[in-house]
């Protein structure tokens, strides 16, 4: 404010004199980002709240400097206020006078302003739009644009604060993840000025100042880590004086949500942590594991009777606890012969809604044999494989059931998606799939009319060497990636003192 007000003051003593001087055509005006000042959100019940202000650049006051502004650790969800200069040779002060009215009038060029944004190559974001800058293009649109500030000093200058939010994406970069970097993303911000509100049609008319920034995952707003399940693996039964192969591979954790712009398949997981122990049984056998990280291990039975095992497998996270699940091993003399069980999956018939909560079936499954029977919910896509990446956010999402005979899903987005039921005897592992469309509902808020489009395919049976390590799919067919949410870019006419 006290640099506006010099140079009104200026401009006052040189209207005394009203002197006249002649404008130098064709040059463009310049640009200099003179403040850079950052407030840091925390979250209050999920909002915003933020913080007090961080001058992290003051050209005026010398605080900072424009590198400063590039090693600075934003985050999601800042709000920015920045101050530019622009100046132009041309700004000098010229009086002509109306002739129409016969008044003076000042004949400084007049200025057009755009902030754009850019996410940095290797650096961007999942979407293509990093900052959405509200008006877009050059502004003021209509109108003469703004004029220059007149002072005592030549040329004039014109001064801007841009206020704007930084904004959130989805998960953390898999190099600052691996120590490679020390943020998730960076921008380059540009501001640029010109004298024509056309300016597009002649680049050596625009002038501009740009600033890379860079920015981290805000820790106030991430999810929390959900729960991951234990699954220990179908119970067995087997002869006496057999190794048992303890299998808990098939647990499922649903943090996967990062992002790695050169390798999209890489994506964020926990690490989990395995622990086997004898939990019952005729006498006390300790598995053997020969890695906490790695989900097997092994028992030699040899004495007839039921055995139970139990795994605890703990994600590492202080937001969630630790699962548990148990298998049991009956040892028998001799094993009878076995024959492979059927896989069935019952679930809605018709289209759902976008927000309805489905629930898949899959008690008619049955075994010849009698045995008991191990059912493991995946997702896939439109040709049966895992579906991995960006996706597993997507659409539906697990509520319960994963690894029982009922599973409850929800539907997030539109689109078609598949579901596959794994079925196990303890010998013998089985599936089937089935298919779910999901709609928008209709504008009136009635139920809306679907086709029967949802189905269930075939049985298809696999041996026991099916691989159950895949990466868990949570998102189908047909959905567009998630963006980011509304961002507003407030712009003042003066930066507030």
């Amino acid at each position: 404010m006290n640099r506006i007000l010099s140079m009104m003051v200026g401009a006052a003593v040189i209207g005394l004199s009203a002197p006249a001087f002649a404008q130098i055509e064709g040059n463009p005006p310049t640009v200099d980002v003179i403040r850079w000042e950052v407030r840091h959100a925390e979250s209050a019940d999920g909002n915003p709240v933020y913080g007090v202000p961080i001058v992290v650049y003051d050209r005026d006051a010398a605080i900072g400097s424009l590198a400063a502004i590039r090693d600075f650790r934003h985050l999601e969800k800042d709000l920015v206020e920045v101050e530019i200069d622009v100046s132009d040779p041309d700004w000098i002060e010229e009086i002509t006078v109306d002739p129409a009215t016969g008044q003076e009038q000042n004949g400084n060029e007049p200025v057009f302003l755009r902030m754009r944004a850019f996410g940095l190559l290797a650096f961007s974001p999942p979407s293509p739009t990093p900052i959405p800058v509200n008006p877009e293009g050059w502004f003021p649109r209509e109108g003469e644009g703004f004029r220059p500030i007149p002072g005592l000093t030549r040329p004039y200058h014109f001064f801007y604060t841009f206020n704007f939010r930084l904004p959130d994406f989805i998960g953390q970069n898999q190099r600052k993840l691996t120590g490679e970097l020390d943020f998730d993303v960076a921008y380059d911000i540009e501001f640029c000025a010109t004298n024509e509100n056309n300016a597009e049609q002649d680049n050596t008319q625009i002038g501009c100042g740009f600033q890379e920034i860079h920015v981290s995952e805000n820790s106030a707003f991430r999810p929390p880590n959900p729960q991951s399940f234990a699954d220990a693996g179908p119970d067995r039964t087997v002869a006496t004086g057999t190794t048992v192969r303890l299998d808990a591979s098939r647990t499922f954790d649903a943090t996967n949500i990062g992002f790695n712009p050169g390798a999209p398949s890489v994506i964020e997981k926990d690490n989990l942590v395995f622990a086997w122990e004898w939990n019952s049984g005729p006498v006390r056998v300790d598995p053997v594991q020969s890695d906490p990280s790695d989900a097997i291990a092994e028992v030699e039975l040899t004495a007839l009777g039921e055995y139970v095992f139990r795994v605890t497998v703990d994600d590492g996270s202080s937001t969630s606890l630790p699962s548990f699940d148990t298998v049991t091993i009956t040892v028998l003399e001799s094993l009878p012969v076995n024959n492979e069980p059927t896989a069935v999956i019952v679930g809605p018939a018709n289209a759902v809604q976008v927000g309805q909560v489905i629930q898949l079936d899959g008690r008619d499954s049955f075994d010849p044999n009698g045995d008991v029977l191990v059912y493991r919910w995946r997702q896939i896509n439109e040709i049966g494989d895992p579906i991995t990446g960006p996706d597993l956010l997507k659409a539906f999402q697990p509520l319960s059931g994963v690894n029982s005979s009922v599973s409850t899903w929800q539907a997030i987005n539109p689109g078609t998606y598949y579901f596959r039921l794994l079925v196990d005897d303890g010998e013998f592992l089985v599936n089937t799939t089935f298919t779910v469309r999901v709609i928008d509902s209709t504008v009136s808020g009635r139920t809306a009319t679907a086709d029967q489009d949802s189905t269930n395919t075939e049985n298809s049976q696999t041996g026991s060497g099916v691989d159950l390590t895949s990466t868990v799919g949570v998102c189908g067919a047909g959905v567009g990636f998630v963006g980011f949410a509304p961002l507003a870019l407030l712009l003042m006419r003066r930066r507030y003192v």
